[in-house]
């Protein structure tokens, strides 16, 4: 498995791609490994993850998200790909607060949870 979470491994399906400098996660199957809920709204391509009470609405080929009101950029826009929405694994640090460590030989991502 390639991501864990607290050190246990998560049921995640989709691996993680590389695409130049950024490496990139699948939102739907990352929010709910880590216990939230993903909505997406295809009129007007917007995801909404709902995790450890924070909203994130996340608009695709829209480098800005926002959390909970605050307005944050991300390093390259989320973009969908085969059905599957993806954001740069980053959006999980800043602004939903997991600590990272990311091995990009590899491609692993060991997410670690925010304190409370």
């Amino acid at each position: 498995m390639p991501y864990t979470l607290d050190g246990q491994p998560l049921n995640v399906s989709l691996e993680p791609q590389q695409n130049g400098g950024t490496l990139w996660v699948p939102l739907r199957p990352i929010g709910q490994a880590l216990g939230g809920n993903v909505d997406w709204d295809p009129d007007n391509q917007v995801a909404i993850l709902y995790l450890n009470s924070r909203i994130a609405t996340v608009k695709m080929d829209d480098a800005n998200v926002d959390v909970d009101g605050q307005q944050y950029a991300l390093q390259e826009a989320p973009y969908v790909s085969d059905g599957e929405s993806w954001v740069p694994v980053r959006f999980f640090n800043n602004p939903l607060g997991y600590a990272l460590n990311v091995d990009l030989g590899s491609h692993q991502v060991d997410f670690t949870s925010p304190a409370a």
